[in-house]
Protein backbone atom coordinates (compact mmCIF):
# COMPACT_ATOMS: atom_id res chain seq x y z
CA UNK A 1 0.00 0.00 0.00
CA UNK A 2 1.28 3.42 -0.93
CA UNK A 3 0.96 6.55 1.18
CA UNK A 4 -1.78 8.09 -0.96
CA UNK A 5 -3.80 4.87 -0.82
CA UNK A 6 -3.35 4.72 2.95
CA UNK A 7 -4.60 8.30 3.37
CA UNK A 8 -7.55 7.78 1.02
CA UNK A 9 -8.60 4.60 2.85
CA UNK A 10 -8.64 6.56 6.12
CA UNK A 11 -10.33 9.55 4.52
CA UNK A 12 -7.50 11.88 5.43
CA UNK A 13 -7.62 15.05 3.32
CA UNK A 14 -4.36 16.57 2.10
CA UNK A 15 -4.52 20.36 2.23
CA UNK A 16 -1.20 21.21 0.63
CA UNK A 17 1.43 19.39 -1.37
CA UNK A 18 4.96 20.39 -2.37
CA UNK A 19 7.67 18.83 -4.48
CA UNK A 20 10.51 17.95 -2.10
CA UNK A 21 12.85 17.43 -5.06
CA UNK A 22 12.89 21.15 -5.77
CA UNK A 23 14.33 22.25 -2.44
CA UNK A 24 17.45 21.05 -0.62
CA UNK A 25 17.90 21.07 3.15
CA UNK A 26 20.83 21.07 5.49
CA UNK A 27 20.93 19.94 9.10
CA UNK A 28 20.74 23.56 10.30
CA UNK A 29 17.54 24.11 8.26
CA UNK A 30 15.56 21.53 10.20
CA UNK A 31 14.74 23.69 13.23
CA UNK A 32 13.07 26.27 11.02
CA UNK A 33 11.45 23.63 8.81
CA UNK A 34 9.91 21.83 11.80
CA UNK A 35 9.07 25.00 13.70
CA UNK A 36 5.93 24.41 15.75
CA UNK A 37 6.36 20.65 15.74
CA UNK A 38 6.86 18.72 18.96
CA UNK A 39 7.51 15.27 17.50
CA UNK A 40 9.12 13.87 14.36
CA UNK A 41 8.44 10.24 13.48
CA UNK A 42 10.73 8.99 10.72
CA UNK A 43 10.32 5.61 9.03
CA UNK A 44 13.09 4.22 6.87
CA UNK A 45 13.18 0.60 5.69
CA UNK A 46 10.67 -0.48 8.38
CA UNK A 47 12.81 1.15 11.09
CA UNK A 48 10.96 3.79 13.11
CA UNK A 49 12.79 6.60 14.90
CA UNK A 50 11.02 9.21 17.01
CA UNK A 51 12.41 12.61 18.01
CA UNK A 52 10.96 14.77 20.79
CA UNK A 53 11.75 18.30 19.64
CA UNK A 54 10.72 19.77 22.99
CA UNK A 55 13.71 18.00 24.56
CA UNK A 56 17.35 17.73 23.66
CA UNK A 57 17.85 15.59 20.55
CA UNK A 58 20.67 14.53 18.26
CA UNK A 59 20.48 16.92 15.29
CA UNK A 60 22.76 14.68 13.22
CA UNK A 61 20.49 11.66 13.77
CA UNK A 62 17.43 13.76 12.90
CA UNK A 63 19.08 14.95 9.68
CA UNK A 64 20.04 11.37 8.74
CA UNK A 65 16.46 10.24 9.34
CA UNK A 66 14.66 12.95 7.36
CA UNK A 67 17.04 14.12 4.62
CA UNK A 68 17.64 11.80 1.69
CA UNK A 69 20.97 11.19 -0.05
CA UNK A 70 20.38 13.97 -2.58
CA UNK A 71 19.72 16.56 0.13
CA UNK A 72 15.96 16.64 -0.30
CA UNK A 73 13.44 16.00 2.43
CA UNK A 74 12.46 12.33 2.34
CA UNK A 75 9.01 11.73 0.94
CA UNK A 76 6.32 11.55 1.84
CA UNK A 77 6.42 14.05 4.66
CA UNK A 78 3.22 14.95 6.46
CA UNK A 79 2.61 17.57 9.10
CA UNK A 80 -0.34 16.59 11.26
CA UNK A 81 -0.91 19.02 14.11
CA UNK A 82 2.36 19.19 16.02
CA UNK A 83 3.72 15.92 14.61
CA UNK A 84 5.79 15.43 11.46
CA UNK A 85 5.72 12.03 9.74
CA UNK A 86 8.66 11.40 7.39
CA UNK A 87 8.78 8.36 5.14
CA UNK A 88 5.96 5.90 4.66
CA UNK A 89 5.56 2.98 7.01
CA UNK A 90 2.03 1.54 7.12
CA UNK A 91 2.42 0.17 10.66
CA UNK A 92 3.83 3.40 12.10
CA UNK A 93 1.25 5.51 10.27
CA UNK A 94 -1.61 3.26 11.39
CA UNK A 95 -0.45 3.51 14.99
CA UNK A 96 -0.24 7.31 14.72
CA UNK A 97 -3.61 7.82 13.00
CA UNK A 98 -5.39 5.31 15.25
CA UNK A 99 -4.26 7.32 18.28
CA UNK A 100 -5.86 10.54 16.98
Amino acid sequence: MRADEFLAARRVAVRETADARKERFEKQDLRELFKGARTVIAVKAKKRVEFDLAREFDAEALADAVIGPTGGLRAPTLIVGDTVLVGFGPEAWAEFFDAL
